[in-house]
């Protein structure tokens, strides 16, 4: 199996990627992968935040894609949320081959193996936890 560019490589043969990059164009992942784009958003005028996931196959087409409105949280939260339930959506499609690409390198170094960060942060465990799903 080929190394991934990844910031956060987990489980045996079915690698759950988290990465954080700036990417001027986007490529498509290899086959029998699907890519999930997150985006958490804050407006600084009200403090109201949301979250949007697109996720997309091997060729390049769009399978699902959503916007969750949050209510009052950090831009963290915001993408913590956008990551949840991207994983949520893709692991009850039967994904098991998975890239998560945000452009928050917060959220990315968080889920790296030896980031201890996690602690009391439930969002973030869950998601650890999903990650971790066999």
């Amino acid at each position: 199996m080929e190394e991934c560019s990844t910031l956060l490589d987990v489980m045996d043969s079915n690698i759950v990627s988290l990465e954080s990059k700036f990417i001027p164009k986007w490529i498509a992942p290899q086959q029998g992968w699907v890519k999930i784009n997150v985006e958490g958003v804050v407006c600084l005028r009200d403090s109201s935040a949301g979250c949007g996931r697109i996720l997309w196959d091997a060729s390049g087409h769009w399978l699902i894609g959503f916007f969750k409105s949050l209510g009052s949280c950090s831009v963290i939260f915001a993408e913590l949320w956008g990551v949840h339930d991207a994983l949520k959506h893709a692991w009850s499609m039967g994904c098991r081959r998975i890239i998560i690409e945000t452009d928050n390198i917060e959220i990315a170094s968080m889920f790296s193996r030896d980031n201890e960060t996690l602690c009391g942060n439930t969002l973030a465990s869950e998601v650890r936890r999903m990650i971790n799903l066999n």
